[in-house]
């Protein structure tokens, strides 16, 4: 994308100049070709940024209505783009709030503590953590030892 950018900053540089050789000039023909040739170069790779930019962005509308879970969502976006670089599209941020609500059964503590869990150990996604019976087992025999 980054040479994308380049070539049009490039060719509109370029236009620029031979317009500004063409106003020079008093109106020289040759000049203006060459001027005009650069700008259809240029609409050519604007035409072509047009088709590989993203799409307009949907509307996100967290399920949650507790506050602190927009805080910790909003603290999650930022922690991806600073620990791994991750801009989060709108559709992705949709989908993964709504996978949150249900893993957690639209229950906020259950969901930040999702979203803390996974930034605590430095996740790029957060998952389902299931909870484990704290139980001892029943065939453990203490005088076996």
């Amino acid at each position: 994308m980054k040479n994308k950018w380049n070539k049009i900053f490039n060719t509109l540089t370029a236009a620029d100049q031979e317009l500004r050789s063409y106003i020079a000039s008093c109106g020289n023909a040759v000049k203006m070709k060459a001027f005009v040739k650069l700008w259809e170069s240029l609409k050519t790779d604007a035409n072509d940024i047009d088709a590989v930019m993203s799409v307009d962005a949907v509307t996100v509308n967290t399920p949650f209505k507790d506050a602190s879970v927009s805080e910790t969502w909003s603290t999650w976006k930022s922690y991806l783009l600073e620990q791994h670089g991750i801009v989060m599209g709108s559709r992705s941020e949709r989908a993964a709030l709504d996978l949150l609500f249900k893993w957690s059964d639209g229950n906020p503590e259950k969901a930040i503590n999702i979203v803390n869990y996974a930034m605590a150990f430095q996740y790029r996604s957060f998952f389902k953590v299931t909870e484990k019976d704290e139980k001892i087992p029943t065939s453990y025999e203490s005088d076996n030892f």
